[in-house]
């Protein structure tokens, strides 16, 4: 176990400031870092080198109480491993997270609402590291933003789904024992229907449809056509918005009557293959004829020019999906 300071080579040029060891002129000088470093052997006899502060006091206490954590952990008393997370701020611990959410191929839109709710936690209670995370204050802060009609019962509960995801991520990754959001309730959110759901009937889907072909209003660059032919789409598939924002041309194939998602934009994660119901197949193949004429009047309208022409693009491109109805 030992203290010491870091030699540190430098190259200045000339004129004294600091430059690249192949400067012209450039002249090599050895200097003593500012900052104290430790050596020491690890539970395991691994020896290690760490970056203390530049208070040699300040640096002694440091060493010693890394040489306690050694001795515990040889004891059995505690994982270095905890004892270092402990210690980072709850900010990194949820950068680390959703890295973990990336890599499990999370759409960027899951991720950023799931950060975006666990930083409202961690304000709200006042969660600054590991050690602040607690069942009971979060439950309370959350009927709080209920009691203040700040969010409603669903949306409680997607908080504290967000919470005990990111709890079981803390325990798995060895950063806590427990998880300390185990046990947070959920509540019925059958008491609070804010909005009543239901499916349209056959004359009120009929009578959207109609009524959107023949607006003049444009929302978001489509035009009253294109919604209708949306509306149908999603109506007769069942597909979500980003689905249905990410078809292309080839997504959809007559000769077998099906539309194709692919894995990335699928919820499932996995291409899905949709039936292409007659009706609505006889709604796409005029309007894709159209959208030919439109984009390429020279040449003739067959779906089999639609394909090579515009086989990648969007059939539905711009920002709509982000703000549906």
């Amino acid at each position: 176990m030992s203290l010491f300071k870091k030699t540190v080579t430098r190259y200045t040029d000339p004129d004294g400031k600091r430059c690249l060891k192949d400067f012209p002129g450039a002249k090599k000088t050895q200097e003593r870092s500012q900052d104290w470093y430790c050596r020491y052997l690890d539970a395991d006899g691994i020896r290690r080198e760490k970056r203390l502060c530049k208070n040699k006091t300040a640096a002694q206490t440091m060493l010693n109480a890394l040489v306690l954590n050694v001795e515990r952990e040889k004891a059995g008393l505690v994982d270095s491993r905890m004892a270092e997370h402990a210690s980072r701020t709850l900010t990194d611990h949820l950068n680390d997270f959703c890295d973990t959410l990336r890599s499990k191929n999370n759409t960027p839109k899951h991720i950023k609402t799931t950060q975006s709710r666990l930083e409202s936690v961690f304000n709200g209670c006042s969660f600054r590291r590991l050690i602040d995370l607690d069942r009971d204050r979060t439950s309370n802060w959350l009927r709080s933003q209920r009691d203040a009609d700040e969010i409603g019962i669903q949306t409680s509960n997607y908080y504290v789904a967000a919470c005990k995801q990111f709890g079981k991520w803390l325990m798995e990754s060895d950063r806590l024992p427990r998880n300390p959001f185990a046990g947070l309730p959920k509540l019925n959110s059958d008491t609070d229907q804010r909005v009543v759901r239901r499916a349209l009937s056959d004359a009120e889907l009929s009578q959207l449809i109609a009524t959107t072909a023949e607006s003049e209003k444009v929302f978001r660059d489509l035009p009253g056509v294109d919604r209708a032919i949306l509306y149908a789409v999603a109506s007769f598939t069942g597909l979500r918005a980003n689905e249905l924002a990410s078809l292309t041309v080839d997504s959809i194939d007559f000769e077998s009557g099906i539309i194709t998602v692919d894995a990335a934009y699928s919820k499932r994660r996995r291409k899905d293959d949709i039936p292409l119901h007659p009706y609505l197949a006889d709604m796409l193949r005029p309007w894709l004829a159209e959208r030919v004429r439109t984009t390429k009047s020279e040449q003739p309208a067959t779906l089999k020019l639609q394909r090579d022409v515009k086989a990648s693009e969007e059939l539905w491109a711009g920002t709509w999906s982000e703000r549906s109805a």
